[in-house]
């Protein structure tokens, strides 16, 4: 698959968002792709998680939670103790609740994760 780029998925609250995104992140996995998945720390529906309305559906635990203080970028990094995403085989970097993170921090995302590290990123939050 080809990098898509930077897509922003967005809804406003009970639209689906986070469904759309544990579906597309499934189906990534199961056809054996490596994606890594944050959200912003201001999302305090399930802490280290992230959870739908759906009612038979689990929570999915995120890889790393990005703080008002973090670059994303960096931040993944280290979480995850890698020096690249695309050398640890990361195809897709998965972002939810989009709308609390700064223009800073989606600036960092898109430099380096889109057009330096060439990984597609899916982002998903509110219309704001």
């Amino acid at each position: 698959m080809a990098n898509r780029g930077f897509v922003y998925n967005w809804g406003t609250m009970g639209s689906g968002k986070t469904w759309e995104l544990m579906k597309i992140r499934h189906n990534r996995l199961i056809t054996g792709k490596k994606v890594v998945l944050a959200k912003h720390s201001m999302d305090l529906k399930a802490s280290d998680a992230i959870e739908t309305k759906v009612e038979f559906i689990d929570n999915v635990p995120v890889d790393v939670i990005i703080r008002d203080e973090d670059e994303p970028y960096e931040k993944i990094l280290r979480t995850l103790g890698i020096s690249s995403l695309k050398s640890a085989g990361i195809t897709c970097a998965f972002f939810d609740e989009v709308q609390f993170m700064s223009p800073a921090q989606v600036n960092d995302i898109d430099a380096n994760i889109v057009r330096y590290e060439g990984i597609e990123v899916q982002a998903f939050g509110l219309k704001t």
